[in-house]
């Protein structure tokens, strides 16, 4: 179970760092002949949003480390398989890595692919974990909070709209529908594969309310143009204490996470995946890399290793099948 940081997230960064005697100065011994030239990580989500912030806080370390350029290459499309393609087709040789988040283990378990992340491509490590939210305008005359919010969606059945990357079984999809079972509405779901056509379609009234992570958008939040009004976590985060949490709606809703990582193909050399393994945890241990997450608002801020990512990757994998089956998915 995941657990809520109650320090101040950039002080425990901090602490972790030096606990760990700056790791960021540690020199890591490269295989022979790797890197020779530029990395490119594919990241098949949109350029702006979070999966792509974060890809680059953490490769601009690994960069630094590694001492070559890291190239990132967007590609969004094809609920996000498009750039998972082109890493799968590409040579086991360490120059064509792969940004992914729980997208992985969604496809996997519903059959839109047949790759699995614990075993035909493997992470490198977890960047971030983080929680959901419900987003409105917070100058809609129709509903200013969670209550009221609801109270419209019941009394215009089905008209509502919820602007997510609603493909069918991932976990923004998945959240939506369970957030419809605890509060008994119905929501029209529409599906934005770019961050910015989400995150403008809510502030320019193109839809009702926004599915997004806090972290995503911080800006907007900061710049009073988006409200969260509730918050897909067990207990209500720290920073968001007058919001009510999905538990307190319905003890039985399982709180699902947005877990992005960074994957390699196991068909590598093992001292290049040795290699990648002790530079992604030296980067994420960097003071920069730390000091990026805790602004992000995370479910936790925890370094896992290959073995602690596989067991979470595996469990996430176990709960989907579940939740597919308690919801009716084929």
């Amino acid at each position: 179970m995941l657990q809520r940081l109650h320090l101040p997230r950039f002080l425990c960064a901090l602490l972790c760092t030096l606990l760990l005697g700056a790791v960021s100065v540690q020199a890591i011994e490269k295989p022979k002949d790797y890197p020779r030239r530029p990395v490119t990580f594919i990241v098949p989500f949109g350029a702006g949003g979070g999966a792509d912030q974060m890809a680059r806080a953490m490769l601009q370390q690994v960069s630094k480390i590694m001492k070559v350029s890291v190239l990132v290459v967007n590609k969004p499309g094809g609920n996000a398989t498009l750039g998972f393609n082109d890493f799968w087709i590409a040579p086991p040789d360490g120059y064509t890595l792969l940004q992914y988040n729980d997208d992985g283990v969604t496809h996997l378990v519903s059959g839109l692919l047949k790759q699995d992340p614990t075993k035909d491509y493997v992470p490198i490590a977890i960047g971030m974990i983080v929680y959901s939210q419900i987003y409105i305008r917070p100058n809609d005359p129709r509903f200013h909070d969670w209550e009221s919010f609801v109270a419209y969606a019941k009394a215009n059945p089905g008209k509502v709209t919820l602007g997510n990357i609603a493909q069918r079984g991932n976990l923004e999809e998945v959240q939506a529908v369970q957030l419809e079972k605890a509060a008994g509405v119905k929501f029209r779901q529409i599906s934005f594969d770019k961050p910015s056509e989400r995150y403008s379609s809510l502030v320019g009234g193109h839809v009702d309310a926004l599915l997004e992570q806090p972290g995503d958008v911080a800006a907007y939040i900061k710049s009073n143009d988006m409200k969260p009004i509730v918050s897909f976590s067990d207990t209500r985060p720290a920073e968001f204490k007058d919001i009510p949490c999905i538990k307190e709606l319905d003890p039985s809703v399982c709180n699902l996470y947005k877990v992005r990582g960074f994957y390699m193909n196991p068909k590598m050399s093992k001292d290049k995946q040795d290699y990648l393994l002790a530079v992604f945890k030296q980067a994420y241990e960097s003071p920069e890399f730390q000091k990026y997450i805790s602004d992000k608002y995370p479910a936790d801020m925890k370094y896992r290793d290959f073995d602690e990512c596989i067991k979470l990757l595996n469990s996430m994998i176990e709960t989907y099948k579940r939740m597919y089956k308690e919801l009716g998915y084929e």
